[in-house]
């Protein structure tokens, strides 16, 4: 985390520094900002570029663009769980909702390109999910893991139910198990 920070704050400041005019100041600096953010938490270093954060941070930066984009997006977001329980489905809804957000709220040229590359980002990270779910073969449900309940994605196939196993990179599988440990280990009283 901190190096990818040093190093976009780094790049920026040469940017803001070097750029010849005051594009990088105010709005703009603060778009390329949100969307080198945006980016780096859909496509994670440390996650194998799979996974991240970026709906949450792509609605953070509908906010700075104004309340009513932010409202908008957030609704797509509940609209599309509202519908399937699948967040993926709300991600992806929400993702699209930026742009249509500025077409129906406006929006600056930067603040487009924004909207656009964080809305492709986000369906790109999802195609397959999106495939699976168009052909029914996908469906989520909870799975009891160390008294807590957490999300899989699984199909019904001849033999019965199916479930999706991803590989876990080595550093997050060790940080959860050290979590649970401590939990486990935990005085409550």
């Amino acid at each position: 985390g901190f190096a990818a920070s040093f190093l976009g704050l780094k790049m920026f400041e040469y940017i803001a520094n070097n750029g010849g005019n005051d594009w990088a100041k105010g709005i703009y600096g603060a778009l390329f900002c949100g969307l080198a953010c945006m980016l780096g938490h859909v496509f994670p270093i440390f996650f194998e570029f799979k996974g991240g954060k970026g709906i949450s941070v792509g609605a953070v930066v509908a906010a700075f663009i104004g309340w009513p984009h932010f409202l908008f997006v957030v609704v797509m977001f509940v609209i599309g769980m509202a519908l399937t329980r699948i967040v993926s489905v709300g991600s992806v809804m929400a993702a699209a909702g930026l742009p249509l957000a500025l077409l129906l709220f406006g929006g600056s040229c930067p603040e487009w390109a924004l909207g656009l590359v964080g809305a492709v980002a986000v369906i790109w990270q999802h195609r397959q999910n999106i495939r699976r779910l168009l052909r029914g073969e996908e469906h989520y449900g909870a799975v009891p893991l160390g008294g807590a309940y957490f999300g899989c994605a699984n199909r019904m196939t001849r033999r019965g139910v199916e479930l999706r196993r991803e590989t876990i990179c080595e550093k997050l599988l060790e940080r959860l198990e050290e979590t649970h440990r401590a939990l486990r280990e935990f005085d409550y009283s």
